[in-house]
């Protein structure tokens, strides 16, 4: 059950860039100034982690026993160590002796170690050291080196004048009579003709997050858990870093993310499985949502109420895909071949498009402009 969390929480923090500012690290080309008591540190954690101590220390009880909710913010806080510092494999060797700092900087240093396992044979494995309290902790140990979920390219200048141009074209589609138009009316008549099956989708997704909502407000140290993790994962994948940049190189960022993400990797492959699939991860996401994205945080309420479009629009937008699926589960039961009902159900990508791109829009403009704002 914790590996499936862990996997949950791993699409989750992907489907919805719920960005936070922040500053990106700056790129260094000389080697980073020697610091023997984070080299020390480091060694410490790798050593810590070859004998399982973080995921060790992560399933230990709750001293607080008396809290009702103490299992469960165990639960969530193991299912993150897993996340944050993936189990070293059987048989696992490190080489100490040719440690690499990649990173240097004032408040965080990136090391490589080369191991060798059964499992990866010779890789490496990529520990981040932040410094806290004046001290060097592990804040995260992996295999390999990081993924980015944004391009490098979307941050040029030229790429919000791109995106700014798509989206003037797709407003264009959406008005004039091109294919792109008679999709959606073919979405919206496929709304009207199985409005049971999407106001039902609606309902419960929309349901399983009100539910995961009133959860954090009840555990609020869950949404801190789930917040840190959240943010760590969009600042390492470079996520968080579309906030440097202009509204419209957000939005494309943005966009990006939640096609890749939250459309196709999330909602409309799983879906295609016979909609199964689809149903069962997404509500298990938008429970997670609702808790991690509860008005229980560090931001204060008017920046939450801000948010709140982003929320709604963004998730119409998987929850119409997630209904999509559904009908062709019906079409299939009707005895409609699968090559066709399935390109009905393909059939939803252009308005689930169309809404994220919106949505997109709006998120880029609430965390560059509004939120600033509100919190000045």
């Amino acid at each position: 059950m914790r590996r499936l969390f862990v996997l949950l929480l791993l699409t989750s923090s992907f489907a919805v860039a719920q960005t936070a500012p922040s500053s990106p690290a700056a790129s260094n080309t000389a080697a980073p100034a020697p610091n023997p008591a984070a080299d020390a540190a480091a060694d410490t954690a790798v050593r810590t982690w070859l004998a399982g101590g973080f995921n060790r220390d992560s399933a230990q009880p709750n001293p607080n026993a008396a809290d009702p909710n103490a299992e469960l913010l165990r639960q969530v806080r193991g299912a993150i160590a897993q996340f944050r510092y993936f189990p070293p494999p059987e048989g696992t060797r490190v080489s100490f002796d040719l440690r690499r700092v990649e990173t240097g900087e004032a408040n965080e240093r990136i090391y490589t170690y080369p191991i060798t396992s059964q499992i990866t044979g010779d890789s490496q494995i990529r520990v981040t050291m932040a410094l806290q309290n004046g001290a060097w902790r592990a804040d995260r140990i992996g295999l390999g080196e990081p993924g980015s979920a944004i391009p490098d390219w979307v941050s040029e200048p030229w790429a919000g004048w791109l995106f700014a141009a798509l989206s003037a074209a797709l407003l264009y589609a959406c008005i004039a009579p091109t294919f792109w138009r008679r999709a959606l009316e073919r979405s919206v008549q496929s709304v009207r003709q199985h409005a049971g099956i999407f106001i039902g989708t609606n309902l419960l997704l929309y349901g399983i997050y009100v539910i995961g909502t009133l959860i954090g407000i009840a555990n609020p140290a869950i949404v801190r858990a789930l917040g840190e993790f959240f943010t760590q994962v969009l600042s390492s994948s470079g996520v968080a870093q579309l906030t440097q940049g202009t509204v419209a190189s957000a939005a494309f960022g943005i966009f990006l993310n939640n096609l890749r993400a939250g459309i196709m990797i999330a909602t409309f492959i799983p879906g295609s499985l016979f909609a199964v699939p689809a149903f069962v991860i997404s509500s298990l996401q938008f429970l997670i949502y609702g808790v991690a994205l509860a008005p229980v945080g560090t931001l204060p309420i008017q920046a939450w109420l801000l948010h709140v479009p982003t929320i709604l629009i963004e998730l119409q937008a998987y929850i119409f895909v997630v209904a999509s699926s559904g009908v062709m589960l019906s079409r299939i039961v009707k005895r409609t071949p699968f090559s066709v009902a399935w390109r009905e159900y393909a059939a939803c990508l252009p308005l689930a498009i169309s809404i994220l791109a919106l949505g997109a829009w709006y998120e880029a403009f609430e965390i560059i402009v509004l939120i600033p704002a509100v919190l000045r």
